[in-house]
């Protein structure tokens, strides 16, 4: 695991910017290698990359994952925003509906 982390590490930043989805897999190795901290941050920086190529879905699994580490690591406030910010959005578009197979209430 400790050579994906390194791999993944060295991706230059300018091509992280076009993949968020490799932002959001270094966020993942982190949190496997025992590194909650800096998953975090990855999972941070992926859910605002996702956000700038406006897929909303990577944005919603990307502060879905923000708010289970912070759980972790025990920030009751960040976990609750990220969990608010992830089920806001996905009303607003309609993903909840996709996701279940219901719409409307």
């Amino acid at each position: 695991m400790a050579y994906l982390a390194w791999l993944v590490e060295a991706i230059p930043p300018e091509i992280l910017e076009e993949w968020p989805r490799l932002v959001y897999v270094q966020g993942e190795i982190y949190a496997m290698n025992g590194e909650p901290a800096k998953a975090r941050v990855a999972f941070i920086s992926a859910s605002q990359s996702f956000a700038n190529h406006q897929d909303m879905d990577g944005f919603c699994q990307s502060k879905l994952a923000v708010s289970a580490l912070a759980v972790q690591l025990d920030d009751p406030d960040q976990a609750w925003s990220s969990a608010l910010a992830a089920s806001s959005l996905a009303a607003r578009s309609g993903w909840c509906g996709r996701a279940t197979g219901r719409t409307g209430s």
